[in-house]
């Protein structure tokens, strides 16, 4: 499928797939990545409809105002580019971990809620 038949949300996603393999590189070309791979590969492994891995809350794919993509293991932690480091998060999800690791940001989680 070329770029003029490709539908819209799946060019929209190869933009947020571009900055997500380019994280940690001043240069914003992709780096730190063992393996290639594309958003035909992101929809395969997750499906146009999935989870939030952080919230539980569903997310279309084929609405990416509405979801981020994130590294897991934060790439200013040394996580990597990988398709296997890669999480479908709500906006406010990912925006809320910042650049911490998943049991660090569960236990922000479960501080605020003891409040």
């Amino acid at each position: 499928m070329n770029r003029k038949t490709k539908p819209r949300w799946k060019l929209r996603l190869a933009g947020k797939l571009r900055e997500f393999k380019s994280a940690g590189n001043k240069n914003r070309s992709p780096t730190r990545i063992s393996k290639k791979y594309s958003v035909t590969d992101v929809v395969t492994k997750f499906g146009e409809i999935t989870k939030c891995y952080l919230t539980g809350k569903k997310i279309n794919l084929t609405k990416p105002d509405l979801y981020s993509l994130d590294h897991i293991i934060p790439s200013s932690r040394g996580g990597t580019n990988d398709l296997s480091n890669l999480g479908v998060t709500t906006l406010e999800a990912n925006q809320s971990k910042s650049n911490m690791l998943l049991p660090e940001f569960l236990d922000l989680c479960e501080e605020i809620l003891r409040r």
